[in-house]
């Protein structure tokens, strides 16, 4: 995703969904317009339906995993 902008992305996965920050060197761009480009090491931080959680995850090279407690976590795709 480095270099694409939040525009370029779409991220309007479902009715609801919000980039509320990017994590970028231990600061933060909140509430950041669709002309932001995404550099490597940012985090992106949203917030929205569950619909839309494994789709965003996937997006970003991750997976939702149930864990023992029935609880949903971030791993790495592969």
């Amino acid at each position: 995703m480095s270099g694409a902008t939040l525009k370029d992305l779409q991220l309007n996965i479902e009715p609801g969904f919000t980039v509320l920050a990017v994590r970028r060197g231990g600061g933060y761009l909140y509430r950041p317009r669709g002309q932001v480009r995404l550099v490597a090491g940012d985090e992106v931080i949203a917030s929205g339906p569950e619909e839309g959680q494994s789709l965003l995850a996937a997006m970003f090279g991750w997976q939702l995993v149930e864990d023992d407690e029935g609880d949903d976590q971030l791993v790495p795709n592969g």
